[in-house]
This record gives C-alpha cells, sequence and structure tokens, in this order.
C-alpha cells in the first residue's frame, strides 16, 4: 500500500483547488446567464508548482535524492518520512516495504499543488549481505568438537572424517588438512567466509596421531634357540654368559636387557623391557637362565698306601694285613665321595669301593 503525506494544509490546499476549479467554472457560466462580470472570478489565487521537500529521512537518516543508505540484514522495511516544502502538494512513497538483499529503490514523488508538477525523489537502501560465521555443525569422526581442541586419534591414522557446515547456509566454508596424517601434531583448519564476502573467521582443530604403543617383542633367542617369555633355558656348568637376541616388534620402541655377568650356578635371570613408541606404554619379559650344577664324577686322586691306582686295579698286600691308607679325591671338590672297604681286611681278596655323587 503507498503511503501520501499529506498534513491539514495539504487538505487546505486541495480545498483551494476546488475553489479555483468552480471559479474557473464560473468565468465560462455567469457571461452565459448574463449574471456577475469577467472581473468578479478574475481575483481567484493561482495553485502553487513546488515540489521541494522540508524533510526526507529513512529510519531516522537524513537522505537526498540519489543518496545510498545500508541497513543491516535481515530488513524488510524501513520508515520512510517525507514532508513536501509547500503545505499543499502531495507526496507518495513506494518501495519501502518488502525489501531483500542488496539493494532496493525507494521513491518518494511529490505532486505539486497544481496537480501537475511533479518530482521523484530516489534512495537506494542496501539491504547488507548476512555476515554470520559461525559454524552450525563441526565434527570429527562422528564427535562435536570446539575450535582450539585436540583429538587423540589411534597410532596408524592416515585421514579423518570431518564434517563443517555454517550456520549460514550461503556462507562459504573451505577446510584445510594434509592429504596423510603423520604420527603426531596435524592441524585442520576450517575457514567460514559470511555472505557478505567480507567477514571471515577460522576454526582450527589439532589431530594428534598417538605414537604407536607396541610394546612385543619380535623376537627373543638364546644362544640362537627362539623361546618365550618365562621359560627356562638349562646351560651348561660353568656357563658365565650367554648370547641373547631381543627385538620389539615396532623398530620404533626401545629395548633394554638385563642379565647377571657372570652368570651364576643354578637360577639367573634375563628381563626384557620394551617402552613402546609412545614413551608410556611399557612391558618387561624374563627368561630363566639355569647353570646346571656339575655333573663330574671323576677321580682326581686315587692311592692306596701311597700309590695311585686305577679303578678296577688289584693290590696285593702283605699276609695279616687288616687295613690300609687310601685317598680318594673326587676331581670336583663339590663332589661327594664315599669311601667303603670291609674292615678289618681278611685273607685273601676284598673289595674297597669309591662312590662319587657330582654337585648335581
Amino acid at each position: 500500500m503507498k503511503k501520501i503525506a499529506m498534513t491539514k494544509n495539504s487538505y487546505n490546499a486541495l480545498a483551494r483547488r476546488l475553489t479555483t476549479l468552480v471559479a474557473a467554472t464560473l468565468l465560462v457560466l455567469l457571461p452565459a446567464t448574463g449574471f456577475g462580470s469577467f472581473a468578479t472570478v478574475a481575483n481567484a489565487s493561482e495553485a502553487s508548482n513546488v515540489t521541494s521537500l522540508s524533510t526526507f529521512t529513512i529510519d531516522g537518516q537524513s537522505v537526498t535524492d540519489g543518496a545510498s543508505i545500508s541497513v543491516a540484514y535481515g530488513t524488510e522495511s524501513v520508515e520512510v518520512v517525507a514532508t513536501p516544502t509547500d503545505a499543499g502538494a502531495v507526496v507518495d512513497i513506494t518501495g519501502e516495504t518488502e525489501l531483500s538483499s542488496g539493494p532496493n529503490t525507494v521513491t518518494a514523488t511529490v505532486t505539486a499543488e497544481d496537480d501537475v508538477t511533479t518530482q521523484e525523489y530516489t534512495v537506494t537502501v542496501n539491504v547488507l549481505e548476512n555476515d554470520d560465521v559461525t559454524l552450525g555443525v563441526f565434527a570429527i569422526n562422528g564427535n562435536d568438537v570446539e575450535s582450539g581442541a585436540t583429538v587423540d586419534l589411534p597410532f596408524g591414522t592416515t585421514e579423518v572424517e570431518y564434517v563443517a557446515e555454517a550456520a549460514d547456509v550461503e556462507a562459504a566454508v573451505v577446510v584445510d588438512v594434509v592429504d596423510e596424517l603423520v604420527p603426531g601434531n596435524n592441524t585442520l583448519t576450517v575457514t567460514v567466509t559470511a555472505a557478505n564476502g567480507t567477514t571471515t573467521a577460522t576454526y582450527t582443530v589439532t589431530l594428534n596421531v598417538l605414537d604407536n604403543d607396541d610394546a612385543t617383542l619380535g623376537v627373543l633367542a638364546i644362544e640362537g634357540n627362539d623361546v618365550e617369555p618365562g621359560a627356562t633355558v638349562n646351560l651348561p656348568y660353568g656357563t658365565e654368559e650367554v648370547d641373547y637376541v631381543a627385538e620389539a616388534t615396532d623398530p620404533e620402541a626401545a629395548v633394554v636387557v638385563s642379565v647377571g655377568d657372570p652368570l651364576v650356578t643354578g637360577s639367573n635371570t634375563l628381563t626384557v623391557t620394551v617402552t613402546a613408541a609412545n614413551g608410556t606404554t611399557t612391558a618387561t619379559y624374563t627368561v630363566t637362565l639355569n647353570v646346571l650344577e656339575n655333573d663330574d664324577v671323576t677321580l682326581g686322586v686315587f692311592a692306596i698306601e701311597g700309590n695311585d691306582v686305577e679303578p678296577g686295579a688289584t693290590v696285593d698286600l702283605p699276609y695279616g694285613t687288616e687295613e690300609v691308607d687310601y685317598v680318594a679325591e673326587a676331581t670336583d671338590p663339590e663332589a661327594a665321595v664315599v669311601v667303603s672297604v670291609v674292615d678289618p681286611l681278611v685273607t685273601g681278596s676284598n673289595t674297597l669301593t669309591v662312590t662319587v655323587t657330582a654337585a648335581n
């Protein structure tokens, strides 16, 4: 609906126009009837042709013909005040409602008191585009995230699924992230450019691909033989050291081996500690190295009456001998030696028996 700004003076002007029209009619009719004279109506005043405006504002802002003003995004109508300088003039306003984003033309048309003279005043009302650069949805691998957050990802992750949608569907969204994620910190950046083409905002998330937490052993061998953690490996008596191989499944993991040096007879523990590449995950593996006791049962010294003898030999003794001096010593001082012989000896054959029990 058009707005027409009219004041009390405007109505008076309209009345004067009607009076002038009546007077003009009388100029024609009265002479024909024989009443009055031409001079009687010749005093009627002429109507004004002034079309200027004393006040012209849009939403309280003074404007002039041809001006351009900007109003906030979403504005659908503006308030126009257009007051003619001549109270007898009439103003018709168009274009002030149903505004859309971008330029809109608002026109104030002034018709002078004479109903003939007109003038248009136009103003461009520019409804700004949306400056909203907020994100309506921001998610990594299906989980909502906030700008500045850090998202931990499993070791080996090379890509993620992300959703970044602006709150305003007319805004432009650009996501920047490396094609293939690497262990450690990676940055995902979202840049939103508002519909107005100038307002921007940047949102970032740190994608932290965790280091490997694998602390398993790929190889564990003793003296060239594969062993399982927890196993017991028997080693010959006198073994003081062993060759071992302990390798982590992940070459980036750290491996530390601890074992007694030298080994001692009996149980010795070989310990393997693996620290994963992430620096926190650890695992410990042990193997028991059992250095056997001596199994030597040989005799180092075997003598009868001061003379060395060999096992199985026969020693002749003088008649009447009832006992002999003997020495029986094991080669290994840890071995146990037991000598058995009849007491007293008798004439004829007597057996002296030496039993050696090894240290094992």
